[in-house]
């Protein structure tokens, strides 16, 4: 199988959000997380489902200043499944501007029950496949790992040998994905992953936004 091709995605410069902001941010993703209890959501894609809807919304506005997460939910039943062409069950786009700079990033992720280290060999195989097809669409892609225990937090891990690493999902989002330091910005494949069919992924392997 050939090399996933690479991707120039935008800049990385972190947006240097105030004290107050991230706060107010940490606030309402801890919010969304502590809600969502294990027993209540056992299989991987209940959960994912209910986190991403519970994240989806504007987090902080006021003048000059704007942070949103849009959440997409890959189709994953038929033949042509999202899911099943391009390895995502699920997308993050983050909306952030912060005075004159404005920007949308957006990142891939597969969710896997529990820790990635502790899965069965026949799912850490599937997961590897999924891997390299999120990885033909874009150098941006997490695994996100779903807590198994009342208390516990979502784990991720960024598939990106240059991005930071990250103890919880709240502290990438926060210090990744809200801050600016991942991310796939190209336009098109934007508002390519705002429909859960993530339209035709592909086409946009053969033409990459070099900034």
């Amino acid at each position: 199988m050939p090399n996933p091709p690479k991707f120039l995605y935008g800049e990385r410069e972190p947006f240097p959000w105030p004290e107050r902001v991230q706060q107010s941010i940490r606030s309402r993703i801890d919010d969304a997380i502590s809600r969502l209890k294990p027993a209540r959501f056992a299989q991987e894609p209940a959960y994912v489902a209910a986190l991403i809807g519970r994240l989806d919304g504007v987090y902080f506005e006021e003048a000059g200043c704007r942070v949103e997460i849009l959440g997409t939910i890959a189709n994953d039943r038929g033949p042509n499944a999202a899911e099943k062409k391009y390895g995502a069950d699920f997308a993050l786009t983050a909306a952030l501007q912060y005075g004159t700079r404005v920007i949308t990033k957006v990142v891939l992720g597969q969710a896997k029950r529990g820790a990635e280290k502790n899965l069965p060999l026949q799912e850490k195989l599937r997961l590897h496949g999924q891997i390299i097809k999120m990885k033909q669409q874009s150098d941006c892609c997490i695994v996100l790992e779903t807590p198994t225990e009342a208390g516990d937090s979502p784990g991720v891990r960024v598939i990106d040998a240059s991005a930071p690493r990250f103890k919880s999902f709240q502290d990438y989002l926060i210090g990744g994905l809200l801050s600016c330091q991942h991310g796939d910005t190209r336009d098109l494949f934007v508002s390519r992953v705002q429909s859960s069919r993530l339209d035709h992924l592909h086409i946009e392997i053969k033409h990459p936004k070099v900034s």
